[in-house]
């Protein structure tokens, strides 16, 4: 059974320098911690897309989300 409960997510942007660019913050809801990392990716990604950036380097702290992730060279 996967815990649910109400879960928020949040990301910012910085530039080469390490330098705050842009922030935000959300209530996602009643939710699993997975299902809260990946919105907090889609609005990450959305966020880069508005911004017109080329490249991105994306961190994550969830080690479930980064394997599901990885491209499997295999």
């Amino acid at each position: 059974m996967i815990d649910k409960s109400l879960s928020g997510g949040e990301g910012l942007i910085r530039d080469d320098k390490g330098l705050w660019v842009k922030g935000y913050a959300r209530v996602v809801g009643c939710t699993s911690s997975v299902a809260t990392e990946l919105w907090a990716l889609r609005d990450d990604i959305s966020l880069c897309i508005s911004l017109k950036l080329l490249v991105v380097i994306v961190e994550l702290d969830a080690q479930l989300l980064v394997n599901l992730l990885k491209k499997d060279d295999g």
